[in-house]
């Protein structure tokens, strides 16, 4: 309770915004764009702390060194061994699927730096799960959080990939020259 009222309080003193989240969501793979910042991940969590939904973040392995390591966990940190890659959607179904509740948030891009192609885990994720993907944006320029929309993947990647991409057009990140909407 007092980390939600802390959560509300730097909202209302920080002039952000955040966008009623999706009624009865309670657990769902959420993509985060653009992801440019540390900032996002901040704003990100108070957005989920003012609201009481539990979040979960997948973070490379070598940032859980002491002392943070408790600390990213306590957070909703999730740590992912990168090197190998092919296995983090098989360890991220498990443990979603381990999970009554929880909003597994990733960020598509994969890197705070410029990318010109998005990572499709989290799609292969949510059609693994059958669970839908809420797609949310950080707007810098609004200074506004929100969920554009939420979808239940059909299969059909490539088109819902532009789709999902397109509604990134206009969107203000924190740094705009480290990310793109278009392939």
């Amino acid at each position: 309770m007092l980390l939600k009222l802390f959560a509300k309080t730097v909202f209302g003193i920080s002039g952000w915004r955040g966008k009623p989240w999706p009624e009865g969501l309670t657990k769902c793979v959420l993509i985060e764009a653009p992801h440019t910042s540390m900032w996002d991940f901040f704003w990100g969590k108070m957005y989920f702390t003012a609201r009481g939904l539990r979040m979960g973040v997948i973070i490379k392995k070598e940032s859980f060194f002491w002392p943070i390591g408790g600390l990213l966990k306590t957070l909703g940190g999730i740590p992912v061994d990168r090197a190998n890659a092919s296995h983090i959607v098989d360890q991220m179904v498990d443990y979603l699927n381990s999970q009554e509740h929880l909003i597994l948030t990733i960020t598509p891009e994969g890197t705070r730096k410029k990318v010109t192609r998005w990572k499709h885990g989290f799609y292969h994720i949510a059609m693994k799960t059958n669970l839908p993907i809420a797609i949310s944006y950080i707007d810098y320029k609004k200074k506004e959080l929100g969920v554009f929309k939420v979808i239940k993947p059909s299969g059909n990647l490539e088109q819902e990939m532009k789709e999902i991409k397109s509604l990134y057009k206009g969107i203000a990140a924190k740094h705009p020259e480290n990310f793109t909407w278009e392939d």
